[in-house]
């Protein structure tokens, strides 16, 4: 193999230790954008994934002799502590299987025959998010060596959180509950009242609270998981909203749930529209178990008017986001079948 044509390929390994399986799998990837190793044996899938720098690991389940959930668990980068990607190829469908491989950290399956774009899809996809996990781990380390001499502020206002909660901040909403206590916004009543503020308060009183300036990213980020399946004309869900206040996403009884109702309009943050627009556009795009893959022209067709709901992108997204999206979803085509790539 020539070193100096293969220098700056992405590195993929396959585990089979079926040879057939193997080299079906290896002849599905394009070996001149990849540069692809074979093995059998965890021992060996350590060592050439320490000594490769290995981008994305491809692991055939169901084979006797080997334990997938052991080798997702164990390939991790000594030197850098980044978590290989690993997709695990399935004969069948089987739900067991794909349960146990996501709990052990595999972050995709694919089952059999393999369509080789998908897999080169899937694998560019993981490929480049693994690099960009790697430089911006690098980039944090060099962080924390700076900020290192400023901690001990930071602990000593972290102490004394349960005293300033209870004089300067008021509560304004419960996000929510987790198994440390509750999740409050507040605000502080002394400085500028639009300021708001996250409190996480413990259940047990050994524990001090935490309160944390509200990053603008952390909102958007919350906004785009809560609400990126409302639908501008308010047949969307979660239902959140009660006597036209929308709520935070507590638990509930069923009974109570269906009394109240979707967001719709304006109430739906824009991100959560645009990032529900591209969701759509990758699930139809991607083949499912349910369904196979569609091409840009027909995913453009169920965009624009879903036959099975009937609803079309006007309502689903509103006319400015849609409008939008008509002139620019040739990026949308580049960008997906760019993972090809």
């Amino acid at each position: 193999m020539d070193g100096n044509k293969d220098r700056g390929k992405r590195a993929i390994l396959i585990i089979d230790n079926d040879r057939a399986g193997a080299a079906k799998l290896k002849s599905l990837l394009n070996e001149n954008a990849y540069q692809i190793y074979t093995t059998g044996t965890l021992k060996e899938a350590r060592v050439i994934a320490e000594e490769k720098s290995v981008n994305v690991v491809l692991l055939a389940m169901g084979r006797s002799g080997l334990d997938p959930e052991r080798i997702i668990k164990s390939l991790k980068r000594a030197k850098d502590d980044v978590q290989i990607p690993v997709i695990v190829i399935l004969e069948s469908f089987v739900e067991d299987l794909v349960a146990s491989a996501l709990k052990a950290g595999a972050v995709d399956y694919l089952t059999c025959p393999v369509d080789s774009q998908e897999l080169a899809r899937r694998t560019g996809v993981y490929a480049r998010l693994k690099e960009e996990h790697r430089s911006v781990t690098d980039r944090r380390k060099g962080l924390l060596k700076g900020l290192l001499p400023r901690l001990s502020g930071g602990f000593h206002s972290l102490f004394n959180a349960t005293e300033l909660l209870e004089q300067r901040y008021e509560k304004v909403d419960r996000l929510g509950i987790g198994s440390f206590g509750e999740v409050w916004k507040v605000r502080n009543m002394e400085k500028d009242p639009s300021d708001i503020y996250v409190a996480k308060i413990p259940l047990s009183k050994k524990l001090n609270a935490k309160i944390e300036k509200e990053d603008p990213r952390m909102v958007m980020a919350r906004n785009i998981a809560l609400h990126h399946h409302q639908t501008f004309n308010g047949k969307g869900y979660p239902r959140l909203k009660s006597n036209r206040t929308i709520e935070a996403p507590v638990f509930k009884d069923y009974a109570d749930y269906q009394n109240q109702a979707p967001l719709a309009g304006t109430e739906i943050p824009t991100e959560a529209l645009i990032v529900g627009l591209a969701d759509r556009y990758d699930a139809l795009r991607s083949r499912r178990p349910y369904k196979e893959a569609y091409g840009h022209e027909k995913t453009l067709a169920v965009l624009k008017n879903d036959d099975l709901s009937g609803i079309n992108g006007c309502d689903w997204y509103g006319s400015e986001i849609w409008q939008v999206f008509e002139g620019h979803h040739l990026h949308f085509k580049e960008i997906f079948e760019g993972g090809q790539n």
